[in-house]
Protein backbone atom coordinates (compact mmCIF):
# COMPACT_ATOMS: atom_id res chain seq x y z
CA UNK A 1 0.00 0.00 0.00
CA UNK A 2 2.42 2.36 0.49
CA UNK A 3 4.97 2.06 -1.98
CA UNK A 4 2.90 4.52 -4.34
CA UNK A 5 -0.60 5.96 -4.63
CA UNK A 6 -2.59 8.77 -6.53
CA UNK A 7 -1.13 11.52 -5.25
CA UNK A 8 2.35 10.25 -4.70
CA UNK A 9 4.27 7.90 -6.86
CA UNK A 10 6.64 5.21 -5.72
CA UNK A 11 9.97 7.20 -6.78
CA UNK A 12 9.21 10.54 -5.00
CA UNK A 13 7.82 8.30 -1.38
CA UNK A 14 11.62 6.36 -2.13
CA UNK A 15 13.18 9.48 -2.07
CA UNK A 16 11.15 11.76 0.33
CA UNK A 17 11.97 8.91 2.91
CA UNK A 18 15.80 8.27 1.78
CA UNK A 19 16.44 12.52 2.63
CA UNK A 20 14.20 12.02 5.88
CA UNK A 21 14.63 10.41 9.49
CA UNK A 22 10.89 8.90 8.80
CA UNK A 23 9.81 5.06 8.84
CA UNK A 24 6.63 3.56 8.45
CA UNK A 25 5.86 -0.02 9.18
CA UNK A 26 3.30 -2.24 8.17
CA UNK A 27 2.15 -5.46 10.43
CA UNK A 28 -1.23 -7.75 10.17
CA UNK A 29 -2.26 -10.37 12.14
CA UNK A 30 -5.83 -12.17 13.03
CA UNK A 31 -5.59 -9.23 15.93
CA UNK A 32 -5.51 -6.64 13.34
CA UNK A 33 -4.06 -4.22 11.28
CA UNK A 34 -0.97 -2.08 12.89
CA UNK A 35 0.27 0.95 11.14
CA UNK A 36 3.34 2.71 12.87
CA UNK A 37 5.32 5.44 11.72
CA UNK A 38 8.42 7.51 13.13
CA UNK A 39 9.49 11.15 11.77
CA UNK A 40 10.21 14.43 12.96
CA UNK A 41 7.44 17.25 14.48
CA UNK A 42 8.22 19.34 11.01
CA UNK A 43 7.38 16.48 8.49
CA UNK A 44 4.62 15.25 10.62
CA UNK A 45 1.97 17.19 7.83
CA UNK A 46 3.76 15.47 4.84
CA UNK A 47 3.71 12.25 6.72
CA UNK A 48 0.05 12.38 7.54
CA UNK A 49 -1.43 13.34 3.69
CA UNK A 50 1.10 10.27 2.64
CA UNK A 51 -0.54 8.06 5.01
CA UNK A 52 -4.02 8.91 3.82
CA UNK A 53 -3.56 8.93 0.53
CA UNK A 54 -1.93 5.50 0.27
CA UNK A 55 -4.98 3.91 2.65
CA UNK A 56 -7.78 5.29 0.23
CA UNK A 57 -5.92 5.47 -3.06
CA UNK A 58 -3.26 3.35 -3.23
CA UNK A 59 -1.04 2.44 -6.60
CA UNK A 60 -0.41 -1.17 -6.38
CA UNK A 61 1.22 -0.69 -9.80
CA UNK A 62 2.88 -3.49 -11.59
CA UNK A 63 6.30 -2.60 -10.87
CA UNK A 64 6.17 -2.74 -7.13
CA UNK A 65 3.89 -5.58 -7.72
CA UNK A 66 6.76 -7.87 -9.23
CA UNK A 67 9.21 -6.33 -6.78
CA UNK A 68 7.40 -7.55 -3.76
CA UNK A 69 6.66 -10.96 -5.44
CA UNK A 70 10.86 -11.42 -6.01
CA UNK A 71 10.98 -10.12 -2.39
CA UNK A 72 8.79 -12.59 -1.11
CA UNK A 73 10.29 -15.29 -3.06
CA UNK A 74 13.66 -14.87 -1.92
CA UNK A 75 12.54 -14.45 1.54
CA UNK A 76 11.01 -18.03 1.23
CA UNK A 77 14.35 -19.42 -0.49
CA UNK A 78 16.28 -18.41 2.67
CA UNK A 79 13.58 -20.27 4.63
CA UNK A 80 14.33 -23.13 3.21
CA UNK A 81 17.97 -23.21 4.80
CA UNK A 82 16.85 -21.79 8.18
CA UNK A 83 15.81 -24.93 10.96
CA UNK A 84 13.08 -22.41 13.06
CA UNK A 85 11.44 -21.94 9.78
CA UNK A 86 11.10 -25.14 8.60
CA UNK A 87 9.85 -26.64 12.81
CA UNK A 88 7.37 -23.76 12.50
CA UNK A 89 5.50 -25.23 8.91
CA UNK A 90 5.62 -28.81 10.94
CA UNK A 91 3.98 -26.90 13.96
CA UNK A 92 1.23 -25.61 11.97
CA UNK A 93 0.44 -28.48 10.23
CA UNK A 94 -0.09 -30.27 13.89
CA UNK A 95 -1.87 -27.78 15.71
CA UNK A 96 -3.95 -26.55 12.81
CA UNK A 97 -4.50 -29.79 10.95
CA UNK A 98 -7.22 -28.79 7.96
CA UNK A 99 -7.42 -25.49 8.46
CA UNK A 100 -6.02 -22.66 6.61
CA UNK A 101 -3.72 -21.84 9.67
CA UNK A 102 -1.92 -25.05 8.69
CA UNK A 103 -1.14 -23.62 5.00
CA UNK A 104 2.64 -23.93 4.47
CA UNK A 105 5.51 -21.24 3.60
CA UNK A 106 5.43 -22.54 0.21
CA UNK A 107 1.61 -22.78 -0.24
CA UNK A 108 1.62 -18.89 0.95
CA UNK A 109 4.25 -18.05 -1.57
CA UNK A 110 2.31 -19.95 -4.12
CA UNK A 111 -0.55 -17.94 -2.95
CA UNK A 112 1.00 -14.16 -3.28
CA UNK A 113 2.73 -14.71 -6.74
CA UNK A 114 -0.44 -15.79 -8.27
CA UNK A 115 -2.22 -12.08 -7.39
CA UNK A 116 -2.13 -9.57 -9.96
CA UNK A 117 -3.14 -5.82 -9.31
CA UNK A 118 -6.69 -6.14 -9.95
CA UNK A 119 -6.60 -8.75 -6.99
CA UNK A 120 -5.00 -6.36 -4.71
CA UNK A 121 -7.43 -3.31 -5.72
CA UNK A 122 -10.42 -5.78 -4.73
CA UNK A 123 -8.84 -7.08 -1.63
CA UNK A 124 -8.06 -3.37 -0.52
CA UNK A 125 -11.30 -2.41 -1.05
CA UNK A 126 -12.93 -5.34 0.59
CA UNK A 127 -10.84 -5.60 3.72
CA UNK A 128 -8.95 -2.06 4.51
CA UNK A 129 -12.03 -1.04 6.40
CA UNK A 130 -12.45 -0.29 10.41
CA UNK A 131 -15.24 0.25 12.67
CA UNK A 132 -12.62 0.29 15.49
CA UNK A 133 -9.35 2.13 14.86
CA UNK A 134 -7.22 3.42 18.12
CA UNK A 135 -4.83 5.99 17.18
CA UNK A 136 -2.04 7.06 19.73
CA UNK A 137 0.95 9.16 19.53
CA UNK A 138 3.74 9.23 21.56
CA UNK A 139 6.63 12.46 21.21
CA UNK A 140 6.28 15.94 21.47
CA UNK A 141 3.37 17.60 22.15
CA UNK A 142 0.38 17.84 24.62
CA UNK A 143 -3.00 15.72 25.25
CA UNK A 144 -5.13 17.84 23.22
CA UNK A 145 -2.58 17.92 20.36
CA UNK A 146 -2.47 14.18 20.25
CA UNK A 147 -6.77 14.27 19.97
CA UNK A 148 -6.74 16.84 16.80
CA UNK A 149 -4.10 14.93 15.25
CA UNK A 150 -5.58 11.77 16.18
CA UNK A 151 -9.17 12.86 15.14
CA UNK A 152 -8.21 14.38 11.80
CA UNK A 153 -6.78 10.70 10.58
CA UNK A 154 -9.65 8.90 12.37
CA UNK A 155 -12.02 10.44 10.14
CA UNK A 156 -10.25 9.99 6.99
CA UNK A 157 -9.51 6.28 7.28
CA UNK A 158 -11.96 3.86 5.02
CA UNK A 159 -15.35 2.48 6.77
CA UNK A 160 -16.86 0.60 3.91
CA UNK A 161 -18.48 -2.30 5.37
CA UNK A 162 -16.13 -5.87 5.15
CA UNK A 163 -18.62 -8.31 3.37
CA UNK A 164 -17.10 -11.80 4.70
CA UNK A 165 -17.66 -14.56 7.10
CA UNK A 166 -15.09 -14.14 10.55
CA UNK A 167 -12.98 -17.02 10.80
CA UNK A 168 -11.88 -17.57 14.61
CA UNK A 169 -8.31 -19.41 15.24
CA UNK A 170 -9.05 -23.10 15.69
CA UNK A 171 -6.42 -24.57 18.43
CA UNK A 172 -6.74 -27.28 19.28
CA UNK A 173 -4.45 -28.62 22.12
CA UNK A 174 -4.12 -32.83 22.83
CA UNK A 175 -2.08 -34.33 25.24
CA UNK A 176 0.82 -35.60 22.47
CA UNK A 177 4.15 -35.23 21.50
CA UNK A 178 4.55 -34.95 17.73
CA UNK A 179 8.43 -35.34 15.79
CA UNK A 180 9.75 -33.85 13.13
CA UNK A 181 12.98 -35.02 11.07
CA UNK A 182 14.88 -32.94 9.33
CA UNK A 183 18.52 -32.13 8.27
CA UNK A 184 19.38 -29.56 10.54
CA UNK A 185 21.41 -29.83 13.29
CA UNK A 186 19.69 -27.57 15.54
CA UNK A 187 16.75 -29.37 17.46
CA UNK A 188 13.64 -26.61 17.57
CA UNK A 189 11.14 -27.35 20.49
CA UNK A 190 7.65 -26.15 21.30
CA UNK A 191 5.70 -26.69 24.31
CA UNK A 192 2.04 -25.88 23.60
CA UNK A 193 -0.65 -25.48 26.53
CA UNK A 194 -4.28 -24.31 26.79
CA UNK A 195 -4.34 -21.22 28.72
CA UNK A 196 -7.22 -18.89 29.87
CA UNK A 197 -9.34 -16.53 26.87
CA UNK A 198 -9.05 -12.90 27.14
CA UNK A 199 -12.85 -12.63 28.90
CA UNK A 200 -11.73 -15.89 31.94
CA UNK A 201 -10.86 -15.16 35.21
CA UNK A 202 -7.88 -16.35 35.42
CA UNK A 203 -6.58 -14.02 32.33
CA UNK A 204 -4.23 -11.47 33.96
CA UNK A 205 -2.75 -14.04 36.09
CA UNK A 206 -1.88 -15.61 33.38
CA UNK A 207 -0.08 -12.69 31.78
CA UNK A 208 1.23 -11.99 35.07
CA UNK A 209 3.36 -15.34 34.19
CA UNK A 210 3.75 -14.63 31.00
CA UNK A 211 5.72 -11.64 32.04
CA UNK A 212 7.60 -13.11 35.22
CA UNK A 213 9.24 -15.57 32.22
CA UNK A 214 9.37 -13.64 29.45
CA UNK A 215 12.56 -12.05 28.23
CA UNK A 216 16.50 -11.82 28.92
CA UNK A 217 15.97 -11.63 32.83
CA UNK A 218 12.83 -14.02 32.25
CA UNK A 219 13.19 -17.20 34.21
CA UNK A 220 12.99 -19.42 30.97
CA UNK A 221 15.81 -17.71 29.38
CA UNK A 222 17.81 -17.86 32.98
CA UNK A 223 16.88 -21.57 33.56
CA UNK A 224 17.57 -22.70 30.19
CA UNK A 225 20.64 -21.12 28.67
CA UNK A 226 21.78 -19.09 32.17
CA UNK A 227 21.72 -21.53 34.81
CA UNK A 228 21.91 -25.11 33.05
CA UNK A 229 23.51 -24.10 29.43
CA UNK A 230 20.51 -26.27 27.85
CA UNK A 231 19.48 -23.93 25.14
CA UNK A 232 20.37 -21.44 22.65
CA UNK A 233 17.47 -19.44 23.54
CA UNK A 234 14.25 -20.28 25.54
CA UNK A 235 11.05 -17.41 25.52
CA UNK A 236 6.91 -18.27 26.12
CA UNK A 237 4.50 -16.89 24.13
CA UNK A 238 0.77 -16.30 25.40
CA UNK A 239 -2.15 -16.17 22.98
CA UNK A 240 -5.46 -15.08 23.93
CA UNK A 241 -8.98 -13.86 22.64
CA UNK A 242 -12.70 -14.29 23.07
CA UNK A 243 -12.62 -17.32 21.12
CA UNK A 244 -9.37 -19.37 22.54
CA UNK A 245 -6.01 -19.12 24.64
CA UNK A 246 -2.94 -20.94 24.28
CA UNK A 247 1.09 -20.78 26.11
CA UNK A 248 3.61 -21.66 24.50
CA UNK A 249 6.92 -22.41 25.29
CA UNK A 250 9.29 -22.28 22.38
CA UNK A 251 13.53 -22.92 22.33
CA UNK A 252 16.08 -24.06 20.51
CA UNK A 253 19.05 -26.91 21.48
CA UNK A 254 21.39 -29.35 20.43
CA UNK A 255 20.03 -33.45 19.58
CA UNK A 256 22.06 -34.34 22.66
CA UNK A 257 20.45 -31.74 25.34
CA UNK A 258 16.95 -32.44 23.75
CA UNK A 259 15.22 -34.70 25.97
CA UNK A 260 17.10 -32.79 29.77
CA UNK A 261 15.76 -29.44 28.25
CA UNK A 262 12.12 -30.46 27.19
CA UNK A 263 12.42 -32.34 31.10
Amino acid sequence: MFKGSKKYDSLWLTEWFENHATDIDVTTSGLGTFIEFKCSKADYNQIKDILIDTMNNPEFSEKEIELAKQEAQARYERSISDAGSQHRDFRNSVLYAGTREAISAKERLDNILKLSREDLLELHKKYFNTNHTIITFFGDLNSDEAISKATEIQAKIPKRKIIGEKKSLQFVIENKTAINEYPFEQVNVDINLPAPKIDDEDYYAMKVIHNILSGSRGRIFQSTRGENNLSYFAYPTFGSSKDYGFFRMTSQTSIDKKDELVN
